[in-house]
């Protein structure tokens, strides 16, 4: 009788135990790596849990947002003006990453990650970069790029909160409007041109003046040589020249006269 009466307990201490065991392992909570979690009880944010460890949430009562605080980039165009108020296309790219002790106040303030993105950044990013572009000529806006990257970022980090990690901002595919391209392409061929007129004209000064010199000197090395011509080096080189032949035929003084050699042998 005892052990039968006893039978109910028992079922009902175990269906407890079971439903506990039920309650706690749904409760049980894996915070995934480089990840906050926010457990959220009656829409406020009651405590914050990290990876590691396991957390128990109460099912039903409390649930969990998991905030990733990873080294995440959003990159987007952007269409704003130089100094002389010329079209400037750029993409830009923002690298940032969370710093996970605030994430609990940015998103009581603001939400969740993709809003921090949607709301904050990529708007802010926009504006401070129109901003620093309409700093800078036109032509300096791309040599630039660089410096003003570093501006953005540091514009940034004054107005966006303190949970949000600015790591780098990289600029690229600066382009201008057509017609700005084309003035710049006919500039650079003209200023070519130029370069390469200067450059024939240097080159025509210096084949001149090399011709010039070169001239000097054969006239020098003529003169050296008419100089050395005495009748007695003369008379040597025809000397030297002769190849031992007597002339068959021979002129006066007068020129009057001819004599033939070869008779006067016979």
């Amino acid at each position: 009788m005892e052990g039968s009466r006893l039978s109910p307990v028992l079922v009902t201490v175990l269906v407890i135990v079971i439903a506990v065991a039920i309650i706690v392992a749904m409760g049980i909570v894996s915070v995934p790596v480089g990840h906050v979690g926010l457990v959220i009880r009656f829409g406020g944010i009651d405590r914050m849990i990290y990876p590691g460890h396991p957390n128990i949430v109460i099912p039903g009562l409390e649930k969990t947002e998991f905030i990733d605080t990873r080294e995440n980039s959003i990159e987007f165009d952007a269409a704003t003006f130089s100094k002389q108020q010329q079209d400037v296309k750029i993409s830009i790219t923002i690298i940032y990453m969370l710093d996970r002790s605030k994430v609990g106040e940015m998103y009581k303030t603001i939400g969740t990650r993709d809003k921090v993105e949607k709301k904050l950044i990529l708007p802010k990013s926009e504006h401070i970069l129109k901003t620093v572009v309409s700093e800078y000529p036109t032509d300096m806006v791309h040599r630039n790029r660089n410096e003003i990257s570093e501006k953005v970022i540091s514009y940034l980090k004054k107005e966006i909160p303190e949970a949000v990690s600015i790591v780098a901002v990289n600029l690229k595919n600066i382009t201008f409007s057509e017609e700005y391209t084309k003035a710049i392409e006919d500039k650079q061929r003209a200023e070519q041109m130029a370069l390469k007129a200067e450059y024939d004209r240097q080159r025509a000064l210096k084949e001149k003046e090399i011709a010039q010199i070169q001239g000097e000197a054969e006239k020098i090395r003529q003169q050296n040589i008419g100089a050395a011509l005495t009748p007695l080096v003369i008379q040597n080189k025809w000397i030297n020249k002769w190849d031992g032949k007597m002339p068959q035929v021979v002129t006066g003084d007068s020129g009057s006269l001819i004599y033939n050699m070869q008779n006067m042998g016979r």
